[in-house]
């Protein structure tokens, strides 16, 4: 339903991704001042250590180990059966990814991306309706990185024939730390003065849920959006491309699987490391093989452009609230179909039964009943088709608000 790289990523794809810290032209060196009293996780500390990790490149930052200078571990919270895959790599992992992405080449059955359990991947249904808050704080270095923050996800969601996409949660109804498939873009954490940014890795079929800004630290506008741009990949379950030049040894490499398509070290990705650039880049363009790992990763299923999707911001007006709903009306055989409507990911009802399917529909009643309302607005509403000779055969818009006077 949607109309890059991650790229030649030798995405040691163990996707379990971690956080990401695109640091200056130095080093990715990032610290966290300590809290007085440390909290300690020595499985995880010892895994990490076991799987060629030296010592030096783990910074204990308070609730987390932060490793190779992006990647945050949490502690006791980690499942470490995932993370060993992830930093070492197994033969089952290798397998798995493999079929993953057989499986959910576009054209395949739906659902199949997350039909293999594999470390760090969002599930297909989640990828396209990841919620996403800005958390502003107060920041007197300057403008803050909002603006950056939009063009960054839309960077992502632009990519062709691939499913990733974000939904802007205005009134932080759903979004926030606690929230599956959330993203919280975080201003004013405190880091070490030459680190810019950081984010957490996908876990349980769910983005990556924050990404922690440096605002002590002056970027141009072109600079936060390639930075935000890059801490996005990591939420979304990209690695560096350059992770094998980078300071880690891998004991078993076969958790480094190379993307179909792409080559094994890609300089142009927005995916390389902060070590790779003299200085911060301004944001240009994916590299073409970012984009067709992301293609790669989140294809388009068979019925994932059935029913067409509604503006992000549909109806303004008491006596608008009840689009056009238009589908392709050729792609599913069936004489008749049914169209539900859904808030936060639950049902509110049939709006439509057993309608032809024409490929349109305009209802007289007003949608809005069906809904919970914030004030006068409706957040995070979707819209579901479903083949009446079979059910078992759906698809949803992602997700829309109305809004009304």
């Amino acid at each position: 339903m949607k109309n890059l790289k991650i790229n030649a990523l030798k995405i040691v794809i163990v996707m379990v991704i971690g956080l990401i810290t695109i640091t200056s032209c130095k080093k990715e060196n990032l610290t966290v001042e300590k809290e007085t009293v440390l909290n300690t996780d020595e499985q995880l500390y010892n895994l990490i250590i076991n799987s060629g990790v030296k010592s030096e490149n783990i910074k204990d930052v308070g609730e987390y180990y932060l490793v190779e200078g992006d990647m945050l571990f949490k502690k006791n919270k980690s499942d470490l059966k995932k993370v060993s895959q992830y930093l070492k790599g197994s033969a089952d992992f290798s397998t798995n990814l493999k079929q993953s992405i057989q499986m959910s080449s576009p054209g395949s059955i739906p659902g199949k991306i997350s039909q293999w359990r594999t470390i760090g991947i969002i599930s297909s249904h989640n990828v396209e309706n990841i919620k996403v808050y800005y958390d502003s704080y107060p920041n007197p270095y300057g403008a803050p990185w909002s603006s950056a923050w939009k063009v960054a996800t839309e960077n992502w969601q632009n990519i062709p024939n691939c499913k990733i996409s974000f939904y802007n949660d205005f009134n932080n109804k759903w979004t926030n730390q606690y929230t599956d498939n959330a993203i919280t873009i975080i201003e004013g954490v405190p880091l070490y003065p030459s680190s810019y940014a950081y984010a957490e890795f996908p876990s349980s079929d769910n983005a990556g849920y924050s990404i922690h800004i440096n605002t002590n630290v002056s970027l141009s506008e072109g600079q936060k959006i390639f930075v935000l741009s890059h801490e996005l990949g990591h939420c979304l379950g990209f690695r560096h491309t350059n992770w094998q030049s980078d300071w880690r040894e891998y004991n078993a490499p076969e958790g480094a699987i190379q993307i179909p398509g792409t080559p094994a070290t890609d300089p142009s990705s927005i995916m390389n490391n902060g070590s790779s650039f003299q200085s911060v880049p301004n944001w240009n363009s994916f590299s073409s093989y970012d984009i067709i790992a992301a293609q790669t990763l989140y294809p388009y299923s068979l019925y994932d452009n059935w029913i067409n999707d509604v503006s992000p911001f549909a109806g303004y007006g008491d006596s608008d609230l009840h689009p056009e709903i238009t589908w392709n009306s050729n792609l599913v055989s069936s004489s008749t179909v049914s169209i539900e409507i859904y808030q936060y990911g639950v049902s509110k009802g049939i709006i439509a039964s057993n309608i032809p399917n024409n490929g349109s529909f305009i209802g007289s009643n007003n949608y809005r009943y069906y809904l919970q309302p914030s004030t006068h607005d409706y957040f995070y509403v979707q819209l579901k088709i479903i083949s009446d000779d079979n059910p078992s055969i759906n698809d949803m818009t992602k997700a829309f608000n109305f809004f009304w006077d």
